[in-house]
């Protein structure tokens, strides 16, 4: 059933479309179980031809490095060669079925040798390419936009006429939201026979060749946020920004000041700008774990709530019963039940931010204190 469904998804554009380059794009098939299926697909010049390697990884650079070399052996007819180099490749995928060792370094024949990608590492320029397009296409302003978008779990739908930008777009988005997922439609690539999905009633994340958008019943996308990354333009009746604790907007818009100066660009400086607008919102969550009668440990939103700024409520009191929120929570009360604990990287910027905070505090006492020996003394 997988393998029927691909051909829809390989050539997700009307047939008139024609590329003048070779473009890589990646669709995602979604399983009973919620569970993603990832397509990286490499598109010859003219649209005609499409070689796609199918994976539960999502290993952007990887995949698309071997189907370059893949359709470099095609083309110099090496048949012999592909078919080890083909039989090289699934015995490793049917080895690491499960999540694979970050850094372990895995090889499909002797002249393709990769490491398995670090999951808790930030996306980075250049070494990831989909937020490298996503950085060249959408300005800060409309990345601001699209975050609080998702955050409020809006209709989003991302266009271009290049299917690479198109489905970087998408997956950047999506990974912004770091530590939170998406957890409605996500569909990086639409393909012609689901265009129906874009008149769905429920928040999605849906990109859209520009092919195929005359198709479309612009009648049901009204209170959907389109952004067109070949115009860096976005087309919304909600400015989601107006929602976001003032304080927080301006320090984010500060994150990402440096965005204008690409020469001076921390290759991180993108996803850690979204990662530390989260802290401060939602950094407290764990104070608001607490015990109920059954002796479970629960996640009270009234706690949460009161713990943090007034004038942060308002957001807080939407987002909290947003699916992305609840599902963040539930995956970190299953840790702590299963004794696990959890360390990723918005744990580690938590940490980094307390202590800040902390030292501030002190570094304010101290002042205080100096003032209050220096009025004795005058006096």
């Amino acid at each position: 059933e997988l393998l029927k469904s691909i051909k829809k998804f390989v050539f997700p554009f009307d047939p008139s479309f024609k590329s003048p380059i070779v473009d890589h794009f990646t669709f995602v098939l979604t399983d009973i179980d919620g569970k993603f299926k990832f397509g990286f697909c490499r598109l010859s010049e003219g649209s005609k031809l499409c070689h796609c390697v199918v994976s539960c990884h999502p290993w952007f650079e990887i995949f698309y490095r071997l189907l370059n070399q893949f359709s470099d052996l095609m083309n110099s007819h090496q048949v012999s060669y592909i078919n080890k180099w083909i039989d090289s490749l699934l015995r490793i995928n049917y080895l690491n079925s499960t999540e694979p060792a970050s850094n372990r370094e895995l090889t499909s024949s002797s002249v393709f040798v990769f490491q398995v990608p670090d999951a808790t590492k930030l996306m980075s320029i250049p070494q990831s390419r989909n937020l490298t397009e996503y950085y060249c296409a959408v300005d800060s302003k409309n990345m601001m936009q699209i975050f609080a978008s998702m955050l409020l779990e809006r209709r989003i739908i991302v266009t271009s006429h290049k299917l690479s930008k198109l489905t970087a777009c998408i997956h950047t988005a999506a990974h912004l939201l770091f530590p939170f997922h998406w957890q409605h439609i996500f569909i990086p690539i639409l393909p012609p026979h689901l265009l129906d999905f874009c008149s769905a009633p429920m928040p999605f994340l849906i990109g859209i060749h520009t092919s195929l958008w005359n198709r479309i019943n612009k009648d049901d996308l009204s209170d959907a946020l389109v952004l067109d990354a070949d115009a860096n333009d976005i087309l919304s009746e909600f400015n989601d920004l107006d929602h976001f604790p003032p304080d927080v907007l301006a320090k984010l818009k500060k994150y990402l000041n440096v965005k204008t100066k690409m020469k001076n660009l921390d290759g991180e400086i993108i996803p850690r700008a979204f990662l530390k607008v989260l802290v401060i919102i939602f950094g407290g969550y764990r104070t608001a774990f607490k015990m109920n009668e059954d002796k479970e440990i629960v996640f009270d939103s009234g706690l949460f709530l009161q713990s943090r700024p007034k004038h942060m409520k308002n957001f807080l009191q939407v987002v909290l019963q947003s699916q992305i929120f609840q599902q963040f929570i539930e995956e970190r009360l299953n840790l702590i039940k299963a004794k696990k604990g959890y360390n990723d990287a918005f744990e580690a910027e938590i940490s980094t931010y307390d202590s800040k905070r902390v030292k501030r505090k002190v570094c304010m006492h101290c002042v205080h204190t100096i003032h209050i020996i220096h009025s004795q003394i005058y006096h």
